[in-house]
């Protein structure tokens, strides 16, 4: 679920960006030190630094080239909740699941929760293939998921761990769920 959260800060500002204008500098600094991370369990992976305002007055500490600026701004978040339906592609096919992007995390699905099918890997083609159904997963293909399990930790954003199934109704790839759709429309429109 993505959140809009209201953050202040002490931000600091290095030497290193004194030419641009104060608003400018103090958004590059927060970036640096928000955008990919986890700061928050709660809230998420940070994905954007928004509306900053800054105090014109800041503080120079003694010896070294930095100024400090209070800061009120907002940050763009994402946190993965369980249960949550997703939609994403499918970046890597491998011998025990797939890992699907899912904006910006990647989750994996366990091959046993592909489809409601049993399936086999092929390795040469880089997919699975149900054994009953015939239908296919392979990179590049567009999924929607539910979120089994999603383990967020204060961090790095690629210390974020989810766990996905596509194996309930109205979940798996794009392509199969619009031809049930119009196998489903083609039925109605014959009685």
């Amino acid at each position: 679920m993505f959140y809009l959260c209201k953050v202040s800060d002490l931000v600091k500002v290095p030497a290193t960006l004194f030419g641009n204008p104060l608003e400018d500098a103090v958004t590059m600094a927060l970036r640096e030190k928000y955008v990919g991370k986890v700061i928050n369990e709660d809230i998420g992976i940070v994905l954007q630094v928004l509306d900053v305002q800054a105090s014109e007055e800041g503080k120079i500490p003694i010896g070294q080239g930095v100024t400090y600026h209070e800061a009120s701004f907002s940050l763009l978040t994402y946190r993965p909740l369980e249960r949550e339906i997703v939609e994403g592609e499918v970046v890597a096919v491998e011998e025990y699941g797939i890992h699907v992007r899912i904006g910006p995390i990647e989750g994996v699905a366990h091959q046993s929760q592909l489809m409601d099918d049993y399936v086999d890997f092929d390795p040469r083609g880089g997919k699975y293939i149900g054994r009953n159904t015939k239908k296919t997963i392979e990179r590049g293909d567009l999924v929607r998921a539910r979120i089994i399990t999603a383990s967020v930790h204060e961090g790095d954003s690629s210390d974020v761990k989810v766990s996905l199934t596509l194996r309930q109704p109205g979940l798996g790839s794009l392509q199969w769920l619009a031809a049930e759709k119009q196998q489903v429309q083609a039925k109605g429109e014959q009685h």
